[in-house]
């Protein structure tokens, strides 16, 4: 058996070479750096590393380095999200629902700055995973499940934004009224659809012996399956005229199932972390633009609804409402786990790098 000083000064020769640094966890030693390991020497590196409760290595074996914040600075994150926001708000086009300039603008503004808090919410776990090449700590299943989630949120929004056909069937049924999907919801639905897609295939493209039948829970084939046989009856049904079915109901069944999934999507993700014992891998970033969405999004939904005199804006458009809802909430737990129950794991300041067995 090699001690460590040993594996500093041992180098392996092989088919393939593996190099790396190693980074000690502990701020009260020096940083130690080991380089050429064997396959027995980062094995035993590992062991010891989960025996410190510092990281997990059940599949696969990873170096840690040090990493600058890939976000960089909060404060001058915050200022540009919100100039931006006012920016995109004062020139993109107005509700001529809502009666008064001033609330036609503030409604604005509010909705692009919340559509940017959620859309660059993907980027720093984005970012993340291609410092680190890996997306360890990251679930899969959480990864999937938001795809097929914006998927269904991405045609509801554009169907109700663009099309005349789902306007009159919204007008017949609300008294006509008129919905309040704006352009802004649109334009992040489309966004977080693509950001979601990319965090997919990085999940592939940095873990290539990934076997996705058993890396899928079982709950998870079982969504996907009762999804496809659900769409497939209800969809028959509405195209069909029956039981006075409109293609409206298709789009309300879509809304439906992206908030379900908000619901369920994030519980993988919480298990996780309980699981690790720490929320590595997983960029609190995330969390605090999603929050700060969140509240924006339904600040936005009740002045528009408070601006027209009719609150028909939350019930016909409930999903919106839900979604900012839900995310608060799971945000908040998240918070606490970061925070509170799992502190001094700061996953901004540490960097992962997966690395295959030769």
């Amino acid at each position: 058996m090699k001690d460590n000083a040993s594996i500093q000064s041992q180098t392996l020769e092989d088919d393939a070479s593996v190099s790396s640094h190693l980074l000690s966890h502990d701020s009260s030693e020096s940083d130690r750096t080991y380089s050429s390991l064997s396959d027995e020497d980062i094995e035993l590196t590992n062991q010891s590393q989960h025996a410190s409760g510092y990281i997990e290595t059940p599949k696969t074996n990873r170096i840690i380095d040090k990493s600058k914040n890939p976000v960089g600075s909060p404060l001058v994150g915050c200022l540009v999200l919100v100039t931006a926001g006012i920016i995109l708000g004062v020139l993109a086009q107005k509700d001529t629902n809502i009666r008064s300039q001033a609330e036609q603008y503030l409604s604005s503004i509010i909705g692009y700055t919340y559509f940017l808090c959620w859309l660059f919410s993907f980027c720093p776990q984005i970012i993340q995973n291609s410092q680190r090449k890996s997306t360890e700590g990251l679930s899969t299943d959480f990864s999937v499940i938001n795809v097929i989630g914006f998927a269904c949120y991405t045609v509801y929004t554009c169907a109700f934004f663009y099309s005349k056909e789902i306007e009159r069937e919204y007008e017949e049924r609300f008294g006509n009224k008129n919905n309040s999907v704006q352009s802004n919801d649109v334009f992040f639905a489309v966004f977080a659809l693509l950001m979601s897609s990319y965090q997919v295939w990085q999940i592939w493209s940095y873990t290539p012996s990934l076997n996705w039948t058993n890396e899928l829970a079982k709950w998870m084939w079982a969504f996907i399956i009762c999804f496809v046989i659900i769409y497939s009856i209800f969809g028959t049904l509405v195209v069909l005229g029956m039981y006075g079915l409109q293609y409206i109901d298709m789009l309300y069944l879509m809304s439906s199932t992206k908030l379900f999934i908000t619901f369920i999507k994030y519980i993988p993700q919480v298990v996780l972390n309980y699981e690790r014992k720490n929320t590595m891998g997983w960029n609190i970033w995330n969390t605090l633009l999603d929050i700060s969405g969140g509240i924006l999004s339904l600040l936005q939904i009740i002045i528009d609804s408070i601006a027209m005199g009719d609150f028909t804006a939350i019930t016909g458009n409930f999903v919106k409402f839900g979604l900012g809802l839900v995310s608060i909430v799971f945000d908040v737990i998240f918070i606490v786990q970061h925070y509170v129950i799992y502190p001094h794991r700061d996953e901004m300041s540490t960097v992962y790098t997966e690395v295959e067995n030769v």
